[in-house]
C-alpha cells in the first residue's frame, strides 16, 4: 500500500508539471503576440501624426518635406496663416450670378502649437518625432516629385524600417507599415 501511495504522488507531481509545461508553452507565444500588436498600434498612430504633419508642411511649403531635419525645423520655427475666407454673391439682371471671394489673413500660429498642443501633447519633443516607437530607430522618410497624367504631383512616403508583426496580414507577406506612397497620388497607410 504504501508503494501505491509513493507513485501515485509522484505522478501526480509529474502530471501537474506537465500541466505548467503546457500552460506555459501556450501562454509565452500569447503574451508575445500582445507585446507585437501594442507596439504595432503605436507605431500606427506615429504614422498617423506624421502624416499629418506632412499635409501642413505640403500646405505651407508647396511640396512634402524628404529629411527628418526640415521637418523638425519646420514644427519648432515655422508658422501657420489662419485664413477666414467669405464669399458675396451678386445676383445679376440677366439672371446671372457673379461671386466674389475675400480671403483674410486673420492671424498666424506656430506649428508647434497647431499640431502638437500642450494639453494633448504635455511632454512632446520634436527630436522623438522620426523615432519608431519601441525602437531606437528612425522612420525612412521620401518625397519626390513623380509624373500622373502627364501632371507633376508630389508624393511622400515614411515607412517603418523594420517590420516584426506577423499578426496582420500586411505584414505576414514582409510589407512594412508605411503611410503614403513612393509610385502614387496617396497619403493612405497600408494599414487602412
Amino acid at each position: 500500500m504504501n508503494v501505491i501511495k509513493a507513485v501515485s504522488v509522484f505522478l501526480f507531481v509529474v502530471a501537474l508539471g506537465l500541466a505548467f509545461m503546457l500552460y506555459k508553452s501556450i501562454e509565452g507565444p500569447i503574451k508575445e503576440r500582445q507585446r507585437v500588436k501594442a507596439e504595432e498600434i503605436a507605431k500606427i498612430e506615429k504614422l498617423k501624426i506624421l502624416r499629418e504633419v506632412q499635409k501642413v508642411y505640403l500646405s505651407v511649403h508647396g511640396k512634402y518635406a524628404g529629411h527628418w531635419d526640415s521637418v523638425m525645423t519646420f514644427i519648432n520655427s515655422d508658422t501657420i496663416y489662419n485664413i477666414q475666407r467669405s464669399e458675396e454673391i451678386i445676383v445679376r439682371q440677366y439672371g446671372g450670378d457673379s461671386v466674389i471671394v475675400h480671403i483674410d489673413t486673420v492671424g498666424a500660429t506656430a506649428v508647434k502649437d497647431r499640431l502638437f498642443p500642450s494639453d494633448q501633447f504635455p511632454n512632446f519633443d520634436v527630436r522623438n518625432l522620426p523615432r519608431i516607437p519601441g525602437s531606437d530607430k528612425d522612420f525612412v522618410i521620401f518625397s519626390d516629385r513623380i509624373e500622373k497624367n502627364n501632371i507633376m504631383v508630389d508624393v511622400f512616403e515614411i515607412k517603418d524600417r523594420q517590420p516584426i508583426s506577423y499578426l496582420s496580414e500586411l505584414r505576414s507577406k514582409g510589407e512594412p507599415l508605411r503611410v503614403g506612397s513612393r509610385t502614387e497620388v496617396s497619403t493612405s497607410g497600408n494599414w487602412e
